[in-house]
């Protein structure tokens, strides 16, 4: 299997928020202009009739970082503790997920498909699921 990097990853906590100010001014990410299911507006504007207003939270107080042109990589979600919700990893295409797929399934991992609701999630084109099985 051909991993190319880490694209994404979530965590969760129990004040997300809280994470914005640290995650912008000392980390030196920025809130995502446009939340997921949401339009991107005009080029260098986030859409003002978006409900996030281009502020990175979501309705849910889940709180969206970007650090490149990608819509968001890392994803701050409300959780009674700390902890890691998912990771998303970038393969070069749809071959490679597929034969990354038959791999995993060899191995007796199971895997599936992901919906289209969390594909737009996301903001990618194609993904599977799979628990580690350690």
């Amino acid at each position: 299997m051909e991993i190319r990097q880490l694209g994404y990853l979530g965590l969760q906590g129990a004040d997300p928020k809280a994470w914005l100010d640290f995650a912008t001014r000392i980390v030196g990410l920025q809130p995502a202009r446009v939340l997921p299911g949401e339009t991107w507006g005009m080029p260098g504007m986030p859409n003002p009739g978006a409900p996030s207003g281009g502020s990175g939270v979501a309705p849910d107080g889940t709180v969206f970082l970007k650090m490149d042109d990608w819509q968001w990589r890392v994803a701050l979600h409300p959780g009674d503790g700390p902890g890691v919700r998912y990771l998303g990893f970038e393969l070069r295409g749809p071959a490679e997920l597929a034969a990354a797929v038959a791999e995993l399934e060899a191995k007796r991992i199971a895997v599936t498909s992901a919906t289209q609701s969390e594909l737009e999630a996301r903001a990618v084109h194609a993904m599977v699921h799979l628990r580690d099985p350690a």
